[in-house]
């Protein structure tokens, strides 16, 4: 499996041929084609096994009313022919360019592999399977560099395949509050925490290139759930942080992508355990700095990523929890199990007495009815509002 570290090769997709046949070129030359002079944006998709979804995405990114951006997807090794349906739905367009990895090494690697060729201003990341709203890259572009943002925090539609997958990942990024003036990270984060609106996803957020470069901020490899470190290590750093409350983002939840799947795995608890932990040191390391305020915050989303850990480890069988256990030191067990699973579990117990609850009980039953009836008719009729801003 190749390493997060090196190269891809690349697919050169103004010559379709090249990728239908072998593609790849042995010495490493870039071939020449057309592409935008200093783009205002890079747009990064990782894709694996997204045939059916990606030429949706590059179509949503060809349709945008900025032309200034530059498009770099990479292939996680797909063994469905994503790659082939990237080109044909790339078309030649100059604007894109397109990798595939030698090995799978997943999404944090990949987009690592992205953000090292990126050139824009600004870099912001879209899932294959995902798309954008036509006016989204003007709209982000023009409040950020009005503001001179290092980060510009955005909204998303969620849409559903079907009413299962809603039962699995059912998320509303409707209902928050605007937020129109500039602060820095810790202050925004702070304030959609004291809301219980804080979504750590890497996709709802542009983020000026020479704060990551500055920073060395990269995606955590060989883990999922890297989105919250990512997140985490660019809202610490801002100086300069705002949100765009509009939807922006059209975000597809179906029960083949990684975060959709009916079971959950040691990786969930790995991914999130790993996420926690460095957090965790980043605050004490830097504790003398921080207000209460935004160590309420911080302690706030740790207990609930805590939460996600008990509740998939609940799930996991004996020969799974004992595999994950096994590979760790006895220090390591000792902080998994005294503060991360200890801590979530309590914090389950704390949930299930309120899901147990009369109240609860009497408000879940009035807000299911309308929207058992509602969930198809209102996630497409939203879908199709979001695709005309």
């Amino acid at each position: 499996m190749m390493g997060g570290g090196e190269r891809p090769q690349k697919f050169f997709l103004g010559a379709i041929d090249d990728i239908l046949g072998n593609g790849t070129h042995e010495d490493g030359e870039e071939r020449p084609h057309d592409e935008v002079a200093d783009p205002m944006v890079t747009v990064i998709v990782a894709a694996y096994n997204c045939k059916d979804y990606i030429g949706e995405c590059i179509t949503s990114l060809r349709a945008q009313t900025l032309e200034s951006f530059e498009c770099i997807i990479i292939d996680d090794a797909s063994d469905d022919g994503t790659i082939r349906a990237a080109a044909k739905a790339i078309d030649g367009d100059g604007r894109f360019s397109a990798y595939t990895m030698g090995g799978n090494v997943g999404p944090g690697a990949a987009r690592n592999q992205a953000l090292a060729k990126a050139r824009g201003r600004y870099v912001m990341y879209v899932d294959a399977d995902d798309s954008l709203v036509p006016r989204a890259l003007e709209k982000l572009v023009a409040r950020a560099d009005a503001q001179e943002l290092d980060e510009l925090y955005f909204s998303a539609q969620s849409f559903y395949e079907d009413g299962a997958i809603y039962d699995v990942m059912n998320e509303d990024f409707s209902g928050r509050e605007s937020f129109k003036g500039v602060v820095t990270g810790r202050e925004l984060f702070t304030f959609f925490s004291d809301r219980g609106q804080y979504f750590p996803q890497g996709a709802l957020r542009m983020v000026r290139r020479e704060l990551l470069e500055r920073e060395h901020i990269r995606f955590p490899e060989g883990i999922i759930h890297e989105d919250v470190l990512y997140g985490w290590r660019i809202l610490v750093a801002s100086q300069r942080s705002s949100f765009l409350n509009e939807p922006l983002y059209l975000r597809r939840q179906r029960a083949g992508s990684i975060m959709g799947a009916s079971r959950r795995t040691a990786e969930n608890v790995l991914g999130h355990s790993i996420c926690v932990n460095q957090i965790r040191a980043w605050v004490a390391a830097h504790a003398s700095e921080l207000d209460d305020a935004f160590l309420q915050a911080a302690g706030r989303e740790v207990g609930q990523w805590c939460q996600c850990i008990a509740r998939d480890w609940a799930g996991l069988d004996p020969a799974e929890r004992a595999a994950f256990t096994a590979g760790l030191t006895p220090e390591e067990r000792l902080e998994f199990n005294f503060f991360m699973l200890g801590a979530g579990q309590a914090a389950e117990r704390a949930a299930a007495e309120w899901r147990e609850s009369q109240t609860y009980k009497l408000g879940d039953a009035i807000a299911r009815l309308p929207r058992a009836l509602r969930i198809r008719v209102r996630a497409l009729l939203d879908r199709r509002k979001a695709i005309r801003m």
